[in-house]
């Protein structure tokens, strides 16, 4: 296991990487076990909520992997919460299928989630911009 440490400091990534900690190991400096990134995190869970746990990163010491860097090679035309038209009603996007070739619809009616053509349907608003006045 020695000889599998990694005691580089890799915090000199380009903006566009993300480091997955859950394939990041650390060893902990309580017990000396390997624990995952996850284990050892900041506790923090989110920004305007105090639901903050233990920051439990100050007892993180060696590495024993790095982790993966991601990158994220492509945005789809629709995000979440973006509105569309289809069929002359206004439907909220849950998501894309099919590699972007489908939309799919929130609250249908008589389907949960109905997914359509890219084509079939027309953008009202756009990541929180607006694209066009409906009636």
């Amino acid at each position: 296991m020695v000889s599998d440490i990694v005691n580089s400091d890799d915090s000199t990534h380009s903006p566009d990487y993300r480091v997955n900690v859950g394939f990041l190991r650390n060893i902990d400096a309580r017990d000396g076990s390997t624990k995952s990134g996850s284990e050892l995190s900041s506790g923090r869970r989110t920004r305007n909520k105090q639901k903050n746990g233990e920051n439990l990163r100050a007892y993180r010491q060696r590495k024993i992997s790095k982790g993966q860097r991601r990158i994220k090679k492509s945005r789809y035309r629709y995000q979440p919460k973006d509105l569309v038209q289809f069929e002359g009603k206004v439907y909220e996007v849950v998501g894309m299928q099919n590699l972007g070739t489908g939309v799919k619809l929130k609250n249908y009616p008589g389907i949960k989630n109905k997914v359509v053509n890219v084509n079939k349907v027309y953008s009202i608003k756009r990541r929180s911009g607006l694209c066009q006045i409906v009636p």
